[in-house]
């Protein structure tokens, strides 16, 4: 029988998610480094494991590079991070236009300051049942830091809101979220033997110091000294991206054009060769992930195009053949006029994963590599107007004209740390 994985130690939102309809971002910096330590001991214990059940409240903590050198690690964890994670030194705003495809309008220089600024060492978030319980416990937080004057910048925070509930969570577009998230191997969560075997993945693919699906674990390295191992075990990088949706152009489009761009009908259900209107009855979690697309080898249903088809090809045939898994977290967030989505992206590997998805399938179909035509729904191009391709039989439409519906408005990096890890910093020093 299969051993299952130790996971008291991962941060939850991590491998299962939090649940929670509110959240709150902030985005701190570091004042006198051994208290922050000292406060980030403390923050530990308010961290949900990915053993627990779900509680009503939580926190999570990321650290980005800059925040690991103003909490004064040791050289040889921070040059570990320079050789093995350079996309996480360097930072998102500086790889915007050559690894994230974010230029014009969507360019870094334009992003909200919050996710330029080098005083971003922390990004604490906050999850509640209501925005009440987030700001609750945002103030007991801030209150702990105030007192020992440890951080700064909880004046501000990026606030998101769950739209439905349960299983009926929509994203700001209309369209149900959250159905198709991998699993990890070993991890058996109570939901996770409803997802077809192609979702199961190994655990390195989301957690350093395990091996990936290519069988690597870079960060087991006997060139990385085993202090630097210990710390970085059951850890994962993320990416928090905020990013504004044109709704009011995207509900221009006829309805079904909208549901093969994305792949799915608003209710989750796969959109299949012949069907003009949603299907009335929507799948269930486990009936929404299992197909691929045999079924469909021209793409007459979902087409090569779409947002599920490219994110996630399953049995289509892609240049290179292999998984690119991210883990999606999100909430939607609405500010004045503006609405979109604060999406949160996990994974062991910035560079492999999180930037090939963004600026190479994002881009262009993995299916068809000479397809420049962008993603509809995450595709942030600048004054770039496509077609976007609706293979038909004879005498069908060939594709309807669009431009990008998604505006960047910032990225940051950050390294969540394994509980463990953030409850004995002090040894990183």
């Amino acid at each position: 029988m299969e051993t299952s994985m130790d996971v008291s130690s991962v941060q939850r939102i991590v491998l299962r998610g939090l649940g929670q309809q509110c959240v709150r971002h902030y985005f701190l910096s570091v004042r006198q480094p051994a208290r922050a330590r000292s406060f980030l001991r403390s923050v530990a214990t308010k961290v949900a494991s990915a053993s627990q059940t779900r509680g009503d409240s939580s926190v999570t903590v990321a650290l980005t590079y800059s925040g690991l050198q103003a909490l004064q690690l040791r050289e040889e964890y921070l040059s570990a991070f320079r050789r093995l994670a350079p996309a996480f030194v360097e930072g998102a705003a500086a790889r915007a236009a050559a690894h994230l495809g974010d230029t014009g309008r969507n360019e870094s220089p334009a992003w909200q300051q919050q996710f330029l600024s080098s005083r971003t060492h922390i990004a604490l978030s906050v999850y509640a049942e209501s925005d009440a319980g987030c700001e609750k416990l945002a103030a007991s937080l801030r209150k702990d830091s105030e007192e020992s004057n440890c951080v700064s910048g909880w004046e501000t925070a990026l606030a998101g809101k769950q739209s439905g509930s349960g299983a009926d969570r929509r994203e700001p577009f209309g369209f149900r979220d959250g159905i198709s998230q991998p699993t990890v191997k070993r991890v058996h969560l109570d939901w996770a033997q409803r997802n077809p075997p192609s979702l199961h993945v190994e655990a390195g693919e989301f957690l350093l110091g395990h091996a990936n699906e290519d069988g690597s674990n870079r960060w087991s390295d006997e060139e990385v000294p085993l202090p630097v191992r210990e710390f970085v075990r059951d850890g994962s990088f993320m990416a928090l991206r905020k990013m504004r949706q044109d709704v009011a152009a995207f509900n221009e489009l006829p309805a079904e054009v909208r549901a093969k761009m994305c792949g799915r009908w608003p209710n989750g259900a796969l959109v299949r060769e012949g069907e003009t209107v949603q299907p009335e009855q929507a799948p269930g979690d486990g009936d929404a992930n299992r197909f691929d697309f045999k079924h469909d080898p021209l793409g007459y249903g979902c087409p090569f195009a779409s947002h599920i088809r490219r994110m996630n090809p399953r049995s289509d045939v892609v240049i290179p053949p292999r998984k690119r898994v991210l883990m999606r977290r999100g909430m939607p967030y609405a500010e004045g006029n503006e609405v979109g989505l604060l999406g949160v992206f996990v994974c062991a590997d910035l560079e492999r994963q999180f930037e090939f998805l963004l600026n190479s399938w994002t881009r262009a179909v993995p299916a068809r590599p000479d397809d420049q035509v962008p993603d509809p729904l995450i595709g942030a191009r600048d004054g770039e107007r496509a077609v976007f391709p609706i293979p038909q039989r004879a005498g069908g439409r060939p594709g309807e004209p669009f431009s990008s519906f998604v505006t960047t408005r910032g990225t940051l990096y950050g390294f969540f740390p394994s509980l463990r890890a953030l409850a004995s910093i002090e040894t990183a020093i």
